[in-house]
């Protein structure tokens, strides 16, 4: 089983907007996607399920098979305790959760518009998002993924970090 955690403040509609787009992220996944509310828990479960969670805080992550996507709205004090073995999502303008995931030591996928990011938008035209993993990164399951470009059709998301975020995860969940 594989978790994906959003961790930061719940309350607008972007942020429904946000979960409709990461279950919709998955919906082609040979994965069965579980949404598990606002709770989080290292549960065991069947190998193939992807438990998708919302969390204003957590407490302990410890978990290889954890994804930790957090909001803009994150911040530090959001997480108490240690986030042993996960990989977290983050956007490179957040830099409070930049360095709080450096200080942690666990690989760190920054989403942003500069070269220095691991998710970037290369291009980005009407209908459709190009979304591009700029360098090598370890899925959970230990597989390298390369460098690659993902078309993204749009509907009614704008938001690019909600974009870049929704698709390094999947990547992540490979």
């Amino acid at each position: 089983m594989k978790s994906i955690v959003v961790v930061g403040e719940n309350s607008t509609a972007a942020d429904r907007r946000y979960m409709e787009f990461l279950k919709n992220c998955f919906e082609s996944s040979r994965q069965r996607l579980v949404f598990a509310g606002n709770s989080f828990s290292d549960r065991e479960s069947g190998e193939e399920e992807l438990v998708l969670c919302e969390c204003g805080k957590i407490e302990r992550i410890n978990s290889k098979n954890c994804i930790l996507l957090l909001k803009e709205s994150f911040c530090p004090k959001n997480i108490i305790g240690s986030l042993h073995g996960c990989t977290a999502i983050v956007s490179s303008e957040n830099e409070y959760g930049v360095k709080f995931l450096a200080e942690q030591g666990i690989q760190t996928v920054t989403c942003g518009l500069s070269g220095k990011d691991t998710v970037t938008i290369s291009s980005f035209t009407g209908e459709r998002v190009m979304v591009s993993l700029q360098r090598e990164l370890r899925s959970c399951s230990g597989k390298m993924l390369q460098p690659v470009e993902i078309s993204v059709e749009l509907g009614s998301i704008r938001d690019r970090y909600t974009i870049m975020s929704g698709i390094a995860a999947k990547l992540l969940a490979e």
